[in-house]
């Protein structure tokens, strides 16, 4: 259903539009910081698309009016669409450590499902050797995120080949 998230109110802030005053707020913090990130440009798809071959959806009308299967305009049997998931913010350490933050006042009743399947595409993810994901709630735990993804940020950059 992915419903809206009650009490979010968008805030623009450079010319963006942000989804809730925390990603506004969160932006605000990384860049005071100097961290590099990106928002909201990295899209996930977390569980395919397909075509519904074997399954045939037959749906019951409403007041008893009878039952009606679902086939598109060409007369096929349904597609459904792949399910994506877009972070908040990503930041890459030096040695591509993916790092996401997730800002969540409220979360709506779709998410957790989301974040479930982002959890599991990361860790079937061969190329990366581990990831990171912040959900602060609050502007307090906000900054408390970027203070640990400073430290995070320095172990790597103390690691990294010179």
């Amino acid at each position: 259903m992915n419903k809206k998230i009650r009490g979010a109110k968008k805030k623009v802030l450079e010319g963006i539009t942000f989804d809730s005053h925390l990603e506004a707020a969160c932006y605000r913090e990384l860049k005071s910081a100097g961290i590099e990130f990106e928002y909201n440009s990295n899209t996930y798809e977390i569980f395919p698309g397909v075509r519904l071959n074997k399954v045939n959806f037959i749906e019951s009308k409403v007041k008893n009016r009878g039952y009606h299967q679902y086939f598109n305009k060409k007369g096929e049997k349904l597609k459904l669409t792949a399910v994506k998931y877009t972070p908040d913010f990503v930041i890459k350490s030096i040695d591509d450590t993916p790092i996401f933050i997730e800002t969540k006042g409220r979360a709506n009743d779709v998410y957790p499902y989301k974040r479930r399947m982002f959890f599991k595409k990361l860790e079937d993810d061969n190329t990366i050797k581990e990831a990171y994901f912040f959900e602060p709630k609050t502007v307090k735990q906000v900054k408390e995120s970027i203070e640990q993804i400073k430290l995070i940020l320095n172990v790597n950059r103390d690691n990294s080949p010179t």
